[in-house]
Parts: C-alpha cells; structure tokens; sequence
C-alpha cells in the first residue's frame, strides 16, 4: 500500500464523496482514510470551492438534493482541511496545459497545474481527464483504479 504526502483532489470527487450512491463513494472514503491515517497534506485550486458549490447549486435546482444538503456539502470543506491554492501563474499553467491536451475548458487543467507545481498525486472520478494526460502527467489517477 503507498504512503501518502501530498495529495490533490477535484471537485467532482467531493461532490461524489458525500454522495453514498455513487459508484466512487467507498473507493473515496477508503482514500479519504488512507490520506487520514498518511497525515498527507491535501491541496487544491480555489477552483474546488466554487465548482462544488456550482454542482450543489445545479444538484438542488433539479431536485437531487435538498437545499439544506447541498448548504451541508458546502459548507463541509471548511471541515475537510484541504489546502487552497490560487495565482495568477496557476491560470497561466493550466491555460498551457489545457492547449496541450486539447481539454474542452481549462478548469480541469487547474488541479493538474497544481498537482504538477507542488509534486502532488492528483486523484480524480474523471476518467476523460485521466485517460487525456495519461501521456504527460503520470500522477493523474483515477478513484477507482486505487
């Protein structure tokens, strides 16, 4: 089993962490436990704040969850001691890598910026991302394949 010290983490993977009906769910608390118990620094883009915040939005207009839960999830990374990052070189490193790997929006690009500038594992429930940096970015993994 590797040892862990410094992590990054996307949005969809929060959204998916408090959500036990999803597949990646136990793959992500077993993570989350690993991470725990490793004492590793987990870190993220501002970005993550406000994607989750736009999944909750988007999860309670539809009705998937109650506004009470989605203001939980929200609130929730507050609790989760994640580590956020936020710069202008940031922006200009996942804007190249989002050119690089022709990716459809740079948001993406941001955690894999991250991951890359702090030497990060970068885990993820995004398989398209995972199988677009494949080539360039060998600490991409995905939740499920762990």
């Amino acid at each position: 089993m590797p040892s862990y010290s410094r992590v990054c983490l996307d949005a969809n993977l929060i959204v998916r962490m408090h959500d036990p009906s999803s597949a990646e769910y136990q793959s992500i608390l077993n993570l989350w436990d690993r991470w725990t118990s490793d004492r590793a620094e987990i870190i993220a883009p501002s970005l993550l704040r406000y994607e989750v915040t736009n999944a909750m939005y988007r999860s309670a207009a539809a009705g998937i969850v109650s506004e009470t839960e989605a203001t939980s999830i929200i609130s929730s990374m507050d609790r989760l001691q994640i580590r956020y990052f936020d710069s202008v070189s940031l922006n200009v490193a996942a804007f190249e890598i989002a050119r690089t790997l022709r990716l459809k929006a740079a948001y993406d690009a941001h955690y894999l910026a991250l991951s890359l500038r702090e030497g990060a594992e970068f885990y993820t429930v995004d398989k398209r991302l995972v199988v677009a940096s494949q080539l360039s970015h060998l600490y991409v993994h995905y939740v499920m394949d762990v």
